[in-house]
């Protein structure tokens, strides 16, 4: 499992785009844990987060999710906030 929870209050999940790992809310989460219980992961398949089974299908991906959230105490409802892969296109 690839959850980390800092603060206390409402739940919100920072989700990371494709390709990046939960890492790139570090500076973001301490601030806003001063309010909130933040929770940032890694989407499955992407940095220490192992796959959801073979492929990527987006339903098993956002299953994962809410077995890991589930797995680390985070109960629903919560805010989601995540970002996009902000590559070039080809």
């Amino acid at each position: 499992m690839t959850v980390d929870v800092v603060g206390s209050g409402d739940p919100l999940v920072l989700i990371c785009g494709l390709a990046t790992t939960r890492s790139i809310w570090r500076h973001v989460a301490p601030l806003l844990a001063a309010s909130r219980q933040v929770v940032t992961l890694d989407v499955p398949g992407f940095g220490s987060a192992r796959p959801a089974g073979s492929g990527f299908d987006l339903a098993v991906v956002a299953d994962q999710i809410a077995q890991d959230l589930q797995a680390a105490g985070v109960c629903a409802p919560y805010d989601l906030v995540g970002t996009r892969w902000a590559g070039r296109s080809p």
